[in-house]
């Protein structure tokens, strides 16, 4: 959970708000003298606006985030605790044989690698053109069956509902 108590988005809010509105005075057809007193002023509206959104912000948030830490606090410091001789315990009996899976996976894993690689490149060239062969023949079907699956212009079955509908259910 973060601490910030709402912050960030305040920050982003605002950061949103004066951004917008700085591109929307400067790309506004008026002149020079007239653009900076406009910023000027809406700058000094913002900022107020800023204040006060991050006074209710923080009147809102902050106390709950208080209560949260407050009441969290020693819920969490105790499941800590409690935890903590059994993870100690799993690590240590664990350790010795999770380094042992690993001596032993390791090389088999690369062994399997240094095998089933060069058998899959050959699959790869020798499928890869037939996949792709199927897959144009097959394209113009799959399209006429969505295109009429959205019209719903499919042959009836002899129940009377259409193919598709039997299939499912």
């Amino acid at each position: 959970m973060s601490n910030d108590s709402g912050g960030s988005f305040v920050v982003g809010f605002l950061t949103g708000a004066i951004v917008g509105t700085v591109v929307g005075i400067l790309i506004a057809p008026k002149s020079g003298s007239e653009t900076r007193s406009e910023l000027s002023h809406r700058s000094v509206e913002l900022r107020a606006k800023a204040e006060e959104l991050a006074a209710a912000a923080m009147e809102h948030v902050g106390p709950a985030a208080a209560t949260v830490r407050e009441r969290m606090g020693p819920v969490v410091g105790a499941a800590r605790k409690r935890m903590a001789p059994a993870a100690g315990a799993v690590r240590e009996r664990m350790g010795p044989a999770a380094e042992a899976m690993r001596e032993a996976v390791v090389p088999a894993v690369g062994a399997a690698r240094s095998r089933v690689e060069p058998a899959a490149g050959v699959v790869r060239d020798r499928v890869g053109p037939a996949a792709e062969a199927v897959r144009e023949a097959v394209q113009p079907v799959v399209d006429e069956v969505a295109a009429r699956l959205r019209k719903g212009d499919l042959p009836e079955g002899e129940d009377g509902k259409s193919k598709s509908s039997t299939a499912t259910g």
